[in-house]
């Protein structure tokens, strides 16, 4: 019996191989696109839910006044906060994190950075960080550092670390013993790190924020209101308002909070949209594709369908054959689609800067549920057309009537309408990217690079006498000075300057005018000393730049942009004043006006800057080099910076990937469009491909007498592919409307776009025309250059 059953397979899928390698190839490529889109969305939706208990995680907020942002509330430091006074309230712990610029590290003679958590000793409490070497209770020990596996093979080549010093160089040194190794942190964690100190080691500066593990006895809107009164009492806080914020909703829901100093991964809900959309559009093109095909199928196996039916054959017996037939295409499928999907993952971890690991357990339940998802679909209408009553024609050839080609063209113009889609949408998702690229900022950043040349050394402001605190402040004065003339004295070397990064701007300070009807609010900073214009090339319209003696009550003097003039009304900047929150008594004078530059992303138009004189021998350095000298400036630059640093790497970024890492989304997104957009174009091919045939053997007399009464090959072959273009063309149409809108609110997003011109739209039409002409007309071109001899003789 079984033997029966997969010889008669085996001959049905080699008389519809054409049917059968088409439906593979369409099932596997559909399948594992959309089961990599599927495992994309699950990492991004699962972010923190690894945590036993994330939804009993709450991080406080605070809001200092109504114009201020709403920001992290390290709540021990500021209040007498005791958690066990507080029904509900099992376990609060600080987290505050250190970036790698900040965390310079030493063992033996290797200087190494990384990223760091300063955090309480009941930290991994809280949180399910697993230890795979050591105690969870080791951060009880001042003197204890807990680093990640991975971080462990990096700097030190194996995992033998355990008891071994490591000492923090910074303002203040201190000296580590390794008592643990940390499990990996998992890819869809919004908590990143490398190594975790405890917060009672030493005073560290920066406030971080603190997280309360809460039961249900908890009540948040009591807890709220109670501390919001008693940040009421705090200087610090002039009309305060007290929030908690979900940790496991935090990823995406930023509300424009500053998380920057706890968490480090961000997600955004928009795109998480997109390529739920886009994962929609590929599985309906799946599901198009696969059912014009098998309902090709069941048409060629119309007969005996026929006899089946007329031996009694009811419609369980029908489905029961057709998914006989589906199953053993499923299993090949399955297998074809996990290999193909484990060698893809690394590329698709590319394109979408993910690190989502191959997990089985996850995949084939992923893998499995699309296909038959997909094939559950796709099954619907070949079931009816079987399941239809006996016709009185039944077993001649006008089973298939001229009709019954209509749904396979409405379901391929259907297809062609998604596939349009997705490729206007790339266009314009590409064209934007490329705008936004090239678009000046008003502001030169070219052949410019940022390296930090001199490194905070220990610093014991504590323990150490003002005699040594000097001549320590003068060994890095002369050290700073010999850095400064060696880059003055290269010829490779065009200007430079110190100061911070135009897109690492400072969002925490506020400010209002003196003596003016405003309150105080965020006002972007950016810290920087003399030079720092020259070397980006900012446009003055007002007074002048700092000059080389501003050291002398620099920090009173400042710059703004055009935007803080406007958002201030500042008529005369010399009769005006600059009030510091911080800082209260003292007002800042406003030396110059810059013209706007985009320093942002440019989802937003320039906004209101401060540039503000800041003297620290250990700043970043921006060189510019001369163009035709990269190689060389770069290899000067690296000469001094070990003569400084001889145990350190030297590492640079030019400023050009800075500005190209504020558009990795929309690259993500463009990468996405363009690869689903051609795998769209190759499902509808094998399906317009195999119709199309299938169309061409059904019109074979019919093209042979035509032929034999005089038409012509370009007559025959314009016959043939009309009907296809016309469906083509319908779903173009349909297309248009459908795209404008999705494409104009995707552009709204944007202070800076690109306007939907009318020739993207025509260019699609093209390419997608163009495409289903070639599709159909190397059939259309074998059925009119065939002799017809060989169609009629038997007539």
């Amino acid at each position: 019996m079984i033997r029966h059953y997969l010889q008669t397979l085996w001959w049905r899928m080699i008389n519809n191989r054409v049917i059968v390698t088409g439906s593979l190839g369409s099932l596997v490529l559909g399948t594992v696109c959309i089961a990599l889109l599927v495992t994309y969305l699950w990492q991004e939706l699962s972010t923190d839910r690894f945590h036993d208990r994330s939804s009993d995680i709450y991080l406080t907020m605070i809001q200092a006044s109504p114009t201020e942002k709403t920001g992290t509330l390290h709540i021990k430091r500021f209040m007498d906060f005791d958690p066990s006074r507080y029904p509900g309230v099992e376990k609060a712990t600080t987290v505050l994190k250190y970036g790698k610029d900040r965390m310079v590290l030493e063992s033996g003679d290797q200087r190494f950075t990384g990223l760091g958590l300063v955090v309480d000793s009941n930290f991994l409490e809280v949180f399910n960080f697993p230890m795979l070497l050591g105690k969870p209770t080791a951060l009880n020990s001042p003197d204890a550092i807990l680093l990640t596996h991975d971080f462990a093979l990096k700097k030190f080549g194996n995992l033998e670390v355990v008891g071994k010093t490591i000492e923090w160089i910074g303002q203040r040194n201190k000296i580590y013993t390794v008592a643990g190794i940390l499990a990996d942190i998992s890819t869809n964690s919004s908590i990143q790190f490398d190594f975790l100190v405890p917060h009672h080691s030493m005073y560290f500066q920066g406030s971080g924020g603190c997280f309360l593990l809460v039961n249900d006895h908890f009540d948040v809107r009591h807890f709220e209101k109670e501390i919001t009164e008693m940040a009421q009492e705090q200087q610090y806080f002039p009309d305060p308002l007290v929030r908690l914020a979900a940790f496991k909703d935090l990823y995406f829901n930023r509300n424009n909070w500053d998380l920057d100093f706890v968490v480090s991964k961000h997600g955004n809900l928009k795109t998480l949209y997109i390529m739920a959309v886009i994962a929609v559009l590929v599985l309906i093109i799946s599901i198009l594709n696969l059912t014009n095909l098998w309902a090709l199928q069941a048409m060629n196996d119309r007969k005996e369908i026929l006899i089946r039916k007329v031996n009694g054959a009811g419609k369980m017996d029908l489905i029961r054959y057709q998914f006989g037939k589906t199953i053993p295409m499923l299993l090949i499928t399955f297998i074809f689609s996990c290999l193909i999907y484990a060698y893809c993952l690394p590329a698709f971890n590319k394109l979408l800067n993910t690190s989502f690991p191959l997990q089985w357990e996850v995949v084939l339940p992923v893998i499995a549920g699309v296909l038959l998802g997909i094939t559950l679909f796709a099954e619907i209408y070949p079931l009816m057309l079987i399941s239809r009553p006996v016709l009185e024609d039944s077993i001649s050839e006008q089973f298939v009537s001229s009709r019954s080609s209509l749904p396979r063209k409405f379901i391929i113009s259907l297809q062609y309408t998604f596939t349009i889609v997705l490729l206007i949408s790339a266009i314009v998702v590409t064209r934007q990217l490329k705008m936004m690229l090239e678009k000046d900022l008003g502001f030169n950043y070219t052949n410019v690079i940022k390296t930090k040349l001199i490194y905070e050394e220990p610093f014991e402001f504590l323990s150490v006498s003002n005699e040594e605190r000097q001549a320590i402040w003068n060994q890095r004065k002369a050290q700073h000075q010999m850095v400064m003339h060696e880059l003055e004295s290269s010829p490779f070397i065009e200007n430079f300057a110190q100061g911070v990064s135009p897109f690492e701007y400072w969002s925490f300070i506020n400010f209002k005018p003196e003596n003016a009807a405003f309150d105080y609010q965020p006002v972007n900073v950016i810290p920087l000393q003399p030079g720092y214009e020259e070397v980006f090339g900012f446009t003055l319209t007002a007074g002048q730049f700092f000059a080389e003696d501003t050291r002398i009550h620099a920090d009173r003097k400042i710059i703004i942009n055009e935007a803080a003039r406007r958002l201030w009304n500042i008529q005369d900047i010399k009769a005006s004043r600059i009030l510091d929150k911080g800082r209260p008594g003292e007002a800042l004078e406003i030396v110059g006006v810059i013209q706007d530059f985009n320093y942002e992303h440019l989802s937003t138009a320039p906004q209101a800057l401060i540039l503000y004189p800041q003297y620290d021998f250990e700043d970043y350095f921006f060189i510019r080099l001369h163009q035709d000298n990269r190689t060389e400036g770069l290899r000067s630059v690296e000469t001094l910076f070990k003569k400084i640093n001889p145990s350190q790497v030297f590492e640079y970024t030019f400023m050009e990937e800075e500005v190209s890492s504020l558009y990795q989304n929309e690259k993500r997104l463009a990468g996405t469009y363009i690869i689903l957009t051609i795998v769209a174009f190759l499902l509808s091919g094998i399906g317009l491909f195999i119709v199309a045939m299938h169309e061409v053997e059904k019109r074979t007399k019919e093209i042979g007498i035509r032929k034999v009464n005089g038409a012509k090959t370009i007559q025959i072959i314009t016959l043939l592919n009309r009907d296809f273009i016309i469906w083509v063309l319908l779903a173009f149409v349909i297309a248009i409307p459908i795209v404008y809108y999705s494409m104009s609110k995707w552009l709204e997003n944007f202070a800076y776009r690109i306007s939907l011109s009318w020739w993207i739209f025509i260019l699609a039409g093209i390419v997608a025309t163009a495409i289903a002409l070639i599709t159909v007309s190397w059939q259309s071109w074998r059925a009119a250059t065939r002799n017809p001899v060989e169609v009629l003789k038997y007539e």
